[in-house]
């Protein structure tokens, strides 16, 4: 892979897409799991951040003993909110500012930060697209 500014840029264009992903089953599962109708759950927590939708869904899990996802599942996800940050808010900042050669050497660590990421996410999103999917048959409502 060639590491390059365009590389890059599809890479993270990518790597948010998966993000999203994430963060539309996230606040699925919040909305599968919380009482009521699951679609006006859902439209009730479309609009919150990531992390946001994480600690919500947390503490709902929690609420009765039972939870469904484990604590190390929470910690892996703040993680992934992490590194999704990260890259919206740090990335660019990382290398742009510094005057060459240093810039290239900040770049080569934020692409391969980047290149990562992507490939981490490129298999997890599937997987956390299942957990909702199986959650829907476990929080069957009626």
């Amino acid at each position: 892979m060639i590491k390059n500014e365009d590389t890059l840029f599809f890479l993270i264009g990518e790597t948010l897409k998966f993000c999203q992903c994430v963060e539309f089953d996230i606040k699925a599962l919040y909305a599968i799991m919380a009482e009521g109708d699951s679609e006006e759950n859902l439209e009730n927590v479309e609009d919150l951040t990531l992390g946001t939708a994480l600690r919500n869904l947390e503490e709902l899990d929690y609420s009765d003993d039972k939870p469904y996802l484990s604590k190390d599942d929470y910690k892996y996800l703040s993680k992934i909110n992490a590194k999704r940050n990260h890259i919206v808010h740090k990335t660019f900042q990382e290398y742009l500012y510094y005057p060459e050669p240093t810039n290239r050497e900040y770049f080569e660590k934020e692409f391969d930060y980047v290149k990562s990421f992507h490939d981490e996410l490129e298999k997890l999103h599937k997987l956390i697209e299942n957990v909702r999917l199986e959650a829907i048959d476990v929080f069957k409502k009626d």
